[in-house]
């Protein structure tokens, strides 16, 4: 039996862009709590140093799944 712990894949914004099919605009629009595009069922983004940010692989495939199951383009 494997009790490692499994590491969670960190994907930064060109990846984020990839699996959602938005912008880098967009992406960071939907984490903004001041935008009019805001949601917040978007994966948060995290720090991952002074000057990048990463977000949780599984976060943002979960999300994806949740748009294709609503049939929300």
């Amino acid at each position: 039996m494997n009790t490692a712990p499994q590491l969670r894949q960190t994907w930064r914004i060109s990846d984020v862009c990839k699996a959602t099919g938005l912008s880098r605009t967009a992406v960071y629009d939907k984490g903004n709590k001041n935008s009019k595009y805001f949601d917040p069922r978007f994966p948060a983004r995290f720090r991952l140093s002074s000057r990048s940010v990463g977000w949780d692989a599984h976060l943002v495939d979960a999300w994806v799944r949740e748009r294709q199951a609503s049939g929300l383009n």
